[in-house]
């Protein structure tokens, strides 16, 4: 068996198909989230020759050492990334009449530019760039609305308030406006 280093070691771990699960980011923390079987709609593929997997140990009832749970070690991956993103806010600001007062008000709070840019997607129609949360003013130049965009900065999940929302830049990917204009 080969370590996480891809290092050659003698240990020999069982695997039981049956024991391979998804594994989800929880309230915060990575996490298996249990066996999923055909039954109820999905199943976890079963890994093929030279697939890495990511596994917990556990002993067997014979004394020998099995992985349990485990999942394929892309899924894992990709689910820790998933962790690691950033927490962002979007506000939409409107100024009304000619004394500027705002009014402001969170429209979407998330994590990750992924999930933002499936809420609130940029695109290219008809030739043109259209943006939901592009800066608007009223014909009659008295409301007018833009956004702003913020970031966490803390070291635990908005909802545990050990942190701040600091002013961000868009964080949604520009590869239309990009296409748009030529680049």
């Amino acid at each position: 068996m080969l370590d996480e280093y891809g290092q050659l070691t003698d240990e020999e771990i069982f695997f039981r198909l049956k024991d391979g699960e998804f594994v989800e980011v929880v309230d915060g923390e990575l996490q298996f989230i249990g066996s999923v079987f055909p039954q109820n709609g999905m199943h976890m593929p079963y890994p093929n020759a030279g697939e890495r997997l990511a596994f917990g140990r556990d002993l067997g009832k014979d004394g020998r050492t099995k992985a349990c749970p485990w999942t394929l070690r892309e899924a894992y991956d990709n689910r820790r990334r998933k962790l690691a993103e950033p927490y962002y806010r979007v506000t939409r600001v409107t100024r009304l009449g000619r004394h500027h007062s705002e009014q402001l008000n969170v429209i979407w709070e998330g994590q990750g530019a992924d999930a933002l840019s499936t809420e609130y997607p940029i695109q290219v129609l008809d030739g043109k760039l259209v943006d939901p949360l592009a800066r608007s003013v009223h014909p009659d130049g008295y409301v007018a609305t833009h956004y702003t965009f913020n970031v966490w900065v803390g070291h635990t999940a908005p909802e545990q308030g050990e942190g701040y929302w600091g002013e961000w830049m868009d964080p949604r990917p520009r590869a239309d406006a990009r296409e748009l204009r030529g680049f």
